[in-house]
C-alpha cells in the first residue's frame, strides 16, 4: 500500500533582543496507520486510515538572567482523522476513528546555580509541566470493523461529542534536581507526575468490581528516578547507571487488555562509546 500527502507548514520567529525569542509555526500533520493497527486478531485488512491534523503552536524562549531558562508555548491540534485506542482493544476491533481536538500549554523552566555563580559545580533544578486543558472528541468515534460495533451502529459504545479520549491526561509534570561537573560528572533525582485519564471511550469513572480490568479510570500516579553518568575523556565513553521507579511503586498504566502495572524497580548500568 502507498500513501501520498502533501503537508503545507510555516513558521517564524522573532528576537526583540538576546534574552527573548518568540515564535509561532503552524503545519498540517499526517501518520499512516502502523501495521498493529491495521491488521485484526485474525490477520485481515482492515482499513482504519491515515491520522491527519492541523497544528498551531505560539510561544517564547527567554533567558531572563544569568543560568536561568524559561520556556512556554500554546499549542492546538485539531485532527481531522485519529487512530484511537480504548476498551475495545481486547475485542475484535483494536482500534476506532474520528475527530477530536487537543489543546493546552507546555512550560519549560530551568536554572543551573553554577553559572549563576561562576561556579564549575553546577546545581541545577529542572521542571517541565504539560495541561492538556482539551483532549475531547468533536465527533463520534466510529469503529474499524462497523460490524464489532453492529449493536450501536458502528460507533464505539459511549462515544460522543465532548468526551475525553482515552489515555489523555491532563496534567503532567517533570522535576528535576541534579548536580554536575566539568570533569564529566552529573547525577540527578528527576520526579515523574502523570495526571489520572479515562481509558474507555464512554469516560467511565469506576471500574466495575466483576470486570475483566479494561474499563475505568486509571489513578495519577508518581515515579521517582535517579541517574548518574561519567564521561570518561581519553576514550570518548559515557558510562552511566540508572534506577527507575526506586521506590518501587505500583500503579496502573494501561487498560486496554486487562489491567497493566507500571514497570517495577529497574537498575541499569552500562557504557557508551562515542565514535
Amino acid at each position: 500500500m502507498t500513501q501520498t500527502a502533501v503537508l503545507p507548514a510555516f513558521g517564524i520567529t522573532h528576537n526583540p533582543n538576546d534574552a527573548i525569542t518568540t515564535f509561532f509555526g503552524f503545519h498540517g500533520g499526517f501518520a499512516p496507520p502502523r501495521v498493529e493497527d491495521s491488521i485484526d486478531n485474525n490477520g485481515t485488512i482492515v482499513d482504519v486510515g491515515a491520522e491527519q491534523s492541523w497544528n498551531y503552536e505560539l510561544g517564547v524562549r527567554t533567558k531572563p538572567y544569568v543560568g536561568a531558562k524559561f520556556d512556554g508555548a500554546l499549542f492546538h491540534a485539531d485532527f481531522q482523522n485519529q487512530n484511537a485506542v480504548g476498551s475495545i482493544a481486547g475485542g475484535n476491533t483494536p482500534i476506532a476513528s474520528g475527530k477530536a481536538l487537543y489543546q493546552g500549554i507546555e512550560l519549560l523552566a530551568r536554572q543551573d546555580f553554577g553559572e549563576l555563580f561562576n561556579s564549575d559545580h553546577n546545581v541545577y533544578l529542572q521542571t517541565a509541566y504539560t495541561w492538556v486543558a482539551n483532549a475531547e472528541m468533536t465527533s463520534a468515534f466510529r469503529c474499524a470493523v462497523s460490524t464489532a460495533c453492529s449493536e450501536t451502529g458502528g460507533f464505539v459504545p459511549g462515544t460522543a461529542v465532548g468526551n475525553r479520549l482515552p489515555y489523555s491526561p491532563e496534567h503532567t509534570l517533570t522535576a528535576t534536581f541534579g548536580y554536575s561537573h566539568p570533569s564529566g560528572f552529573d547525577m540527578h533525582f528527576e520526579t515523574v507526575f502523570v495526571g489520572d485519564q479515562f481509558s474507555d471511550f464512554a469516560n467511565t469513572g469506576q471500574a466495575s468490581a466483576n470486570g475483566n480490568g479494561q474499563i475505568g479510570k486509571i489513578n495519577d500516579y508518581v515515579v521517582v528516578n535517579f541517574s548518574s553518568t561519567y564521561h570518561v575523556k581519553p576514550i570518548n565513553t559515557d558510562i552511566f547507571v540508572a534506577l527507575k521507579n526506586m521506590l518501587d511503586e505500583d500503579y496502573v498504566v494501561d487498560r486496554t487488555r486487562g489491567i497493566l502495572p507500571g514497570a517495577p524497580r529497574l537498575v541499569q548500568a552500562g557504557f557508551k562509546v562515542n565514535f
